[in-house]
């Protein structure tokens, strides 16, 4: 079991001021300090969520946020982020925050699917072509009789992955515009960052 280390001051300020004093999840009075990572002695402000004792509890069983869906939320701030139905597009996105762990087909198959779920959505018809214009046009489809050498191979997944990393915070803003328009994204606006 670990020990728990108290969150210095000015971290633990720092989180709170972020969400006024109020739980991040459910916005009633903030009592405790979560970790979202888990690691307790991980007091980077980004880390921590101040929260109240149910939430805080909730976090540390089975209905759990994803700590890299709450992650996303600390950043953003956007309460559409907590909805369940965030998750499936969620999914999809992981692609963008580590592209350096994925195959390049691997990537261009998420993209694929994240642009066919933004059409599925409220508003989908607009932001599903922007979405294909930043993460779409990846790696193009091998001549069987004349495939790429290794190197090229190589190459072409470095360009796309470089072209991932450039477009991330594009497509982030685009998602997080397009659940605006969901009728589950429903929150507490008071925590959303302008």
């Amino acid at each position: 079991m670990t020990r728990r280390s108290s969150v210095p001051k000015a971290a633990r300020e720092s989180a709170e001021k972020a969400f006024k004093g109020r739980c991040a999840l459910c916005e009633a009075e903030a009592q405790q300090i979560h970790h979202i990572d888990g690691d307790n002695a991980n007091n980077d402000p980004l880390n921590l969520l101040p929260v109240c004792g149910t939430c805080h509890t909730r976090q540390h069983g089975p209905d759990a946020i994803e700590p890299d869906r709450l992650a996303f939320y600390r950043e953003h701030r956007h309460p559409g982020i907590l909805a369940p139905q965030f998750r499936p597009l969620f999914r999809r996105m992981r692609f963008l925050r580590a592209p350096e762990g994925l195959m390049f087909w691997d990537m261009a198959r998420q993209a694929q699917e994240l642009q066919q779920l933004v059409e599925h959505h409220n508003m989908g018809s607009y932001y599903a072509p922007r979405v294909a214009r930043a993460v779409g046009g990846g790696p193009h489809i091998l001549d069987v009789y004349n495939p790429p050498s290794e190197r090229e191979n190589l190459e072409e997944a470095r360009r796309y992955r470089d072209r991932i990393e450039q477009e991330r915070s594009g497509v982030y803003e685009l998602i997080l515009e397009l659940i605006d328009y969901q009728p589950w994204a429903d929150g507490p606006p008071s925590s959303r960052s302008d």
